[in-house]
C-alpha cells in the first residue's frame, strides 16, 4: 500500500502552494509527504489551441520521478484539460500511481482562499491516484470540482461511502 506522497512544482510554483496541496490529502490518506524535485513546466503537455495541458500526457511524465511505493503529486500554476472535458482542475492516474492539479482556476481574491481550494482540490487528485471515484456528496474531499467556487463548501474529510472504499485497500473502486 502506498505511504508517501512526493509532491514536485511543474515549472515555478510557490512553496507555499506545494505546501498547502499536499497538507489535507496527506492528512486525510495517511501519508507521509516528501517535497520533490522542481520539475519544468511541461511544454510537451501543451495544446495551443485549447491554451492548456493535457492532464493525462503530464501523468505519464510523472510516472519517471515515482519510485517504489510512493504516490507523485504533480502542482502546477495552468489550466489541465482531457480530451472529454474542456477544464479540469485534479486528476489522477491509478495505475500508475500519479496525480496533477492545476491551479489556474483556482485563484481568489483572498490568498488564503486560493491556497484552501488548492488543498481541497489535490484530495481529489490524490483519491484518484489511489483508486477512489469522484464522489456525489458535495461536502466529501472526493465530491466532483464542476467550478472553483465548490471547493469552498468541502468539509476537509471524506465521507462514510469514500472512507469505507478507501479503507479496503488498492482497486477499491476498480472495475
Amino acid at each position: 500500500m502506498i505511504r508517501r506522497m512526493k509532491v514536485v512544482g511543474l515549472g515555478d510554483v510557490p512553496r507555499g502552494l506545494l505546501e498547502a496541496a499536499a497538507s489535507r490529502a496527506a492528512t486525510i490518506f495517511g501519508l507521509e509527504t516528501l517535497l520533490g524535485e522542481v520539475l519544468a513546466e511541461p511544454s510537451y503537455a501543451f495544446n495551443a489551441a485549447r491554451g492548456k495541458f493535457h492532464a493525462a500526457a503530464i501523468l505519464r511524465k510523472l510516472t519517471r520521478v515515482r519510485e517504489d511505493g510512493e504516490l507523485v503529486l504533480g502542482v502546477g500554476t495552468f489550466d489541465l484539460f482531457d480530451p472529454d472535458e474542456d477544464a479540469v482542475i485534479a486528476d489522477g492516474d491509478r495505475d500508475e500511481r500519479t496525480a496533477v492539479l492545476g491551479t489556474a482556476r483556482l485563484t481568489a481574491p483572498d490568498p488564503a482562499r486560493t491556497l484552501e481550494r488548492a488543498s481541497h482540490a489535490a484530495v481529489v487528485a490524490v483519491g484518484k491516484a489511489l483508486g477512489l471515484r469522484e464522489c456525489h456528496d458535495p461536502r466529501c474531499g472526493m465530491a466532483t470540482i464542476s467550478q472553483p467556487d465548490t471547493l469552498d463548501r468541502r468539509s476537509g474529510k471524506l465521507c462514510q461511502s469514500c472512507e469505507v472504499a478507501y479503507g479496503k485497500g488498492d482497486r477499491a473502486w476498480a472495475r
